[in-house]
């Protein structure tokens, strides 16, 4: 995907893409999340502080809306994956391998190698 494809995505003279969404003082007031699936809907300052329910295609997720996230989309807040797949305690750590060491020996000589046959040489 071209990077200035997706910068340049709506031209400057439409404006932001938002929807209007009914009761949304309210909703904020009362702490009650909004059902909707426009994800491609940008937030814009008024929404700080609701709570949406975005659908992915399979089910609502659950979006805060901060500060940070004015100008976005609502579904780049969305984790495409599962809480444990992200979890650093979920994956195994990575492998230690010892560093070899450059000291006098191991530079002196050619390195050891294999003939046709198979025999080691050193």
């Amino acid at each position: 995907m071209n990077v200035s494809r997706v910068l340049n995505a709506r031209s400057v003279w439409k404006g932001p893409f938002f929807v209007t969404f009914p009761n949304l003082a309210e909703n904020i007031k009362q702490n009650v999340p909004i059902k909707t699936k426009v994800r491609s809907c940008t937030i814009m300052p008024n929404m700080v502080g609701a709570k949406f329910l975005v659908h992915n295609g399979k089910e609502y997720k659950p979006v805060d809306i901060t500060e940070e996230m004015i100008g976005r989309k609502l579904d780049l807040n969305q984790q495409l994956k599962p809480r444990s797949y992200l979890e650093a305690s979920a994956c195994p750590p990575p492998p230690i391998y010892p560093v070899p060491s450059l000291t006098s020996s191991t530079i002196a000589g050619p390195p050891p190698f294999f003939d046709k046959v198979g025999v080691l040489h050193r």
